[in-house]
């Protein structure tokens, strides 16, 4: 592990979240306001996962093309992650904005917390199940299967 890969891949988790919480903030503090907490909530978010990411990828930061994958996960993965908190698991009064952030089904907000839990977990599971395919593991499994034969 290479010490100053772990600092380009933090520096780049932070300024992919400092982008998102920009533009978050450029975007809905006209409606809803500007708080501290919730500017830094995907900047500190983007600083953790950056490393992360790196990490388990194996990219190799010297290079650009990989150092612009790890900005790009990044940002989809922290956008994945708060999109899923405020979809799912966020109790908030609905009612200050124009589009509802909670699930909501034909327009209605889905208020039983049990349902949007049972909501989350069905689609934790496909997410979880389509990123599992994508892996080596994932495929062998899947081969192995249709041809009869043990991975």
């Amino acid at each position: 592990m290479n010490p100053m890969h772990f600092i380009i891949a933090l520096i780049t988790g932070l300024a992919a979240g400092l982008h998102t919480s920009t533009w978050g903030m450029y975007k809905d503090s006209p409606h809803e306001g500007f708080t501290f907490p919730k500017y830094f909530r995907s900047t500190i978010i983007g600083g953790l996962l950056g490393p992360v990411i790196w990490w388990v990828s194996g990219l190799d930061l010297s290079q650009p093309a990989q150092l612009l994958l790890l900005w790009g996960g990044t940002y989809a993965i922290e956008r994945l992650i708060l999109e899923f908190y405020k979809t799912f698991l966020r109790e908030e009064d609905q009612s200050k904005y124009f589009i509802p952030m909670q699930l909501h089904i034909f327009g209605k907000v889905v208020e039983s917390r049990n349902g949007r839990l049972l909501a989350a977990a069905g689609y934790l599971a496909v997410v979880l199940l389509v990123g599992w395919e994508s892996t080596p593991c994932g495929n062998c499994i899947r081969r192995a299967a249709s041809a009869g034969i043990p991975c």
